[in-house]
């Protein structure tokens, strides 16, 4: 596949992505961040994809740039107004948007399992963990501005766990379940602690962050 063709996919599912979220938010007009999480789920698997299909780094990073950018304008402008609409004051796409920035930056050639780790998490399971939030009752607490409650907190963790057992047992990592659970744990933490749509930076480079030490560490023994 050429890099036209590559970039010609990816353009094609944001634009499938675009219109799904439309269609989401004109049939619950009410639920507002249904259409933001899945331009969140959606958008990140694209770096996962880009590495897949070996779209080049330097063309990666570039679009993810152009990306953040254009967010940015669009959470000033909100010509975009189904990935900001919400009632809360939060950074989140933007951050979203640098974070892809930073693992591919820091973790596309050392790292590419924890890089892709990092991308998966932030975008299921703190994905998941919105959603199912919502829709299952379950006790809550505010921390920072934001609900969270024990169902959206336990789709973080186990899915957090289910990402990171897949992903590095399938490209040979070598970390154990007590190291997974580790790291699972910590991020899970953060993403607790993160208000302002931190978390869409701190779970992904948290979660990169972790697996490549650990990793240099096993190299090391």
């Amino acid at each position: 596949m050429t890099i036209a063709e590559q970039f010609a996919a990816l353009g094609l599912i944001v634009g499938l992505l675009v219109l799904f979220a439309t269609w989401t938010r004109s049939q619950w007009p009410e639920a507002k961040e249904l259409s933001r999480k899945v331009i969140h789920i959606g958008c990140g698997l694209l770096l996962p994809l880009s590495w897949y299909l070996g779209l080049p780094k330097n063309l990666a990073l570039a679009a993810a740039a152009v990306a953040t950018v254009i967010v940015g304008i669009n959470h000033r402008t909100r010509w975009l107004a189904l990935i900001e609409d919400v009632e809360r004051k939060t950074y989140g796409t933007i951050l979203y948007c640098l974070s892809i920035c930073c693992l591919i930056i820091f973790f596309w050639n050392p790292y590419p399992s924890a890089m892709l780790s990092g991308a998966l998490v932030m975008a299921i399971s703190d994905g998941s963990a919105s959603l199912l939030g919502r829709l299952i009752p379950s006790p809550k607490w505010q921390l920072y501005g934001q609900t969270k409650s024990t169902a959206g907190t336990s789709a973080m963790l186990l899915s957090t766990l289910g990402i990171i057992s897949v992903v590095q047992w399938s490209m040979g990592s070598g970390l154990s379940v007590a190291q997974i659970l580790f790291v699972s744990i910590v991020v899970t933490g953060l993403e607790q602690l993160s208000g302002y749509g931190l978390d869409n930076l701190s779970v992904p480079l948290a979660t990169a962050s972790l697996i490549s030490l650990i990793s240099e560490s096993l190299k090391a023994t």
